[in-house]
């Protein structure tokens, strides 16, 4: 899978997005245990550990270390890349009985090489810098000994029951349980630059930046996706979606129960953003964060005022962010 390849426009299968077409809609089971997942974000230097909301298990305090690079959360657990390329997770390491499996804390591989992380409800992955995915946790599906071989992978996204990849030609690598339709209606071609997993519905940026949506449409978080193109960034939570357009502001859409969507910031100069249960929280180019959504154990209110932050990760009601070691005031 190594090289590059000139993008294409990707072909749609049961997806709304650009095309249009309406996705597939089953019975939502991602209730209270099951985590949207999250996808970690890189930062541009060697940053500290800050963390805010939901206390359980230690997500808040449980790590504080400098010298990450990037970070990942999920419903009970977090998982960080050091600059050295060692992964270290924390939280709680027992999930829902019958999902199979555990360790997605105490079984955190212990050798180097690692450039970024992903993590879903029982399980975590993380791509290697030779291209290599390695995958440990639960093994519900197929989430860890069905995780594709070979290299050339740049990006990887996990959600309750599946993972997907991305590869260096642009197309998307999905595995885990069999029935969900993740897997049903994964877009194929190639051209893919961006993928973002919850429980039952993903979102991928494809050619010219458009999106592409499929899975569960509760709360129209897949067939209200935009039509537009220029997008850049994309993360997904529970029932509601945001992403960055080219001009570095905000759109969201799904699930407004909380103002996930009409609370969005409409100022400008964007250039990340996670996506939590209800909460959503975006980094800006000038270094400083926000958030918005239910704020369930401060994970809104607590936001950080200062600035230096160079990376942000959501899980369910807790948030994790990398900032520089000298952060300025604003």
């Amino acid at each position: 899978m190594a090289g590059t390849a000139r993008p294409g426009r990707p072909r749609l299968a049961g997806l709304a997005g650009a095309g249009g077409a309406r996705a597939l809609v089953v019975v939502l089971v991602l209730v209270g245990a099951l985590s949207m997942g999250s996808l970690g974000t890189a930062g541009s230097a060697p940053g500290r550990l800050v963390s805010w909301g939901f206390d359980g298990f230690g997500l808040a305090s449980g790590q504080t270390a400098d010298q990450f690079v990037a970070v990942a959360a999920s419903s009970f657990h977090s998982v960080g890349v050091r600059a050295d390329g060692h992964l270290v997770s924390w939280g709680e390491d027992i999930f829902v009985p019958g999902l199979g499996g555990s360790g997605v804390v105490l079984g955190t591989p212990t050798d180097g090489g690692y450039v970024r992380v992903a993590a879903g409800y029982g399980h975590s992955v993380a791509v290697r810098s030779d291209g290599t995915l390695v995958s440990w946790g639960s093994n519900a599906g197929g989430l860890v000994s069905a995780t594709p071989r070979g290299s050339g992978f740049v990006a990887v996204a996990a959600g309750a029951l599946n993972s997907v990849a991305l590869d260096s030609e642009g197309r998307l690598h999905a595995w885990g349980t069999g029935s969900t339709p993740l897997l049903a209606g994964l877009p194929q071609g190639d051209g893919y630059t961006a993928i973002a997993v919850s429980g039952l519905h993903a979102t991928a940026i494809g050619y010219g930046g458009h999106l592409y949506s499929w899975g569960d449409d509760t709360n129209g978080v897949v067939s209200r996706t935009p039509r537009w193109g220029g997008f850049t960034a994309v993360a997904v939570g529970y029932g509601h979606a945001v992403a960055i357009a080219a001009d570095g502001t905000l759109a969201a859409w799904g699930d407004d129960t909380y103002g996930q969507v009409t609370g969005t910031p409409i100022d400008g100069g964007y250039v990340a953003v996670a996506a939590g249960y209800v909460h959503s929280v975006a980094l800006k180019a000038d270094g400083t964060v926000v958030s918005w959504g239910r704020d369930t154990n401060g994970v809104v209110s607590s936001t950080p005022h200062d600035s230096g932050y160079t990376a942000i990760a959501a899980g369910y009601f807790h948030t994790v962010a990398l900032r520089t070691a000298t952060p300025s005031t604003p």
